[in-house]
């Protein structure tokens, strides 16, 4: 079972799929579950399928760009590649968006 041909592959997708993620600013989308990121990692590869896209973000996960968090029952993640606190960055956002 082969997914990526090459380790080369792998490592070009996992760059294209982060520099995607950081220009459509994902960390301000906050916590969201496993279709919102399975829907711009297909968009970023131009390809839907389903085990590439789960490895990519299996490895987003395993090296903590992505963290997880149980809500009632349900999954979420946030795309978080520099370890920021999440509440102090959204409050701070919000204040002067608001002002």
């Amino acid at each position: 079972m082969v997914i990526f041909e090459s380790r080369k592959e792998r490592n070009e997708a996992i760059k294209l799929v982060k520099l995607y993620l950081d220009y459509r600013k994902t960390f301000y989308a906050g916590y969201q579950s496993y279709y919102f990121f399975r829907r711009r990692i297909a968009y970023a590869l131009g390809d839907n399928d389903k085990k590439k896209v789960r490895s990519i973000f299996n490895y987003f996960l395993k090296s903590y760009m992505i963290e997880h968090e149980v809500v009632r029952k349900s999954h979420l993640y946030l795309y978080n590649p520099d370890e920021l606190d999440y509440d102090v960055l959204y409050q701070t956002r919000r204040s002067i968006e608001f002002q």
